[in-house]
């Protein structure tokens, strides 16, 4: 037999307020929030990049892969 669909409550968040957007650098859509206390820095991945990120992100939008580096 096959799997029932369980429909999962949507759970909105109250605290958007403590989030900031986060754009791509290439198309300007954005594809994360951070928190305001997070400092990070993207870097679109090219065949040639030397950046070593801590994080890797595809922008649903344009299909960029973008490196994301947590710096504090």
């Amino acid at each position: 037999m096959g799997k029932a669909h369980v429909a999962m409550p949507r759970v909105k968040s109250n605290d958007l307020r403590n989030r900031k957007p986060v754009p791509c650098p290439k198309c300007g859509h954005r594809f994360i929030d951070r928190a305001l206390s997070t400092v990070i820095k993207i870097i679109a991945l090219l065949e040639y990049s030397q950046a070593e990120p801590d994080l890797y992100a595809k922008c649903y939008n344009c299909g960029t892969e973008l490196g994301i580096r947590k710096l504090g």
